[in-house]
């Protein structure tokens, strides 16, 4: 008896090391793993002196300055814990084809930008405030249409209808320069 005790216990102890060799485990050995595991992060989360406030946890939060002239709807949650807006950045690609044509507001309402020359307002949609020509990513048009566009926006400024280095909506009007 006494062998063959001593032959379990040998046993008992190769199967321990090499049971990590084999990759296996037993269920009461993955369980209190588990158990270590999560006392572990119970106490990391009770231990930690700072908690999140709901304020907090919701993300953006106005604040008052002082001196502010405040408002009644200024203290509604609306207003207190409005999401922060994201401003998307304008493409760096003119639209396809296909897309262009499904958009072209002079296409569609049969305009053609050249017969629309002495036209200032409709043109000074399609020129910065700098005078420049808007670039296809802006305007959204086909290349056709841009390019009659341009085309109609340089023969008003040589014809004077169009200022070379502003944009008309920009021009003061004529009472106003006193």
């Amino acid at each position: 008896m006494l062998v063959l005790d001593i032959a379990a216990r040998a046993i008992a102890r190769t199967r321990s090391r090499l049971s990590p060799l084999r990759f296996s485990s037993t269920l009461r050995g993955d369980q209190q793993h588990l158990h270590d595991i999560l006392d572990q992060a119970e106490d990391a989360r009770s231990s930690s002196p700072v908690e999140t406030t709901p304020w907090q946890a919701t993300g953006f939060r106005r604040n008052f300055a002082s001196g502010m002239f405040i408002r009644p709807h200024y203290w509604t949650y609306q207003h207190r814990f409005q999401p922060k807006t994201v401003r998307t950045a304008p493409p760096l690609v003119a639209p396809g084809r296909k897309e262009a044509y499904q958009h072209d507001v002079l296409r569609e309402l049969g305009i053609d930008p050249l017969w629309e020359t002495s036209n200032s307002t409709l043109l000074a949609t399609f020129v910065s405030d700098l005078g420049k020509i808007r670039p296809r990513t802006y305007t959204r048009l086909t290349t056709k249409t841009q390019r009659r566009v341009g085309k109609a926006i340089r023969r008003a400024k040589m014809m004077g209808i169009i200022p070379l280095f502003y944009n008309p909506r920009m021009m003061p009007k004529p009472g106003q320069l006193k």
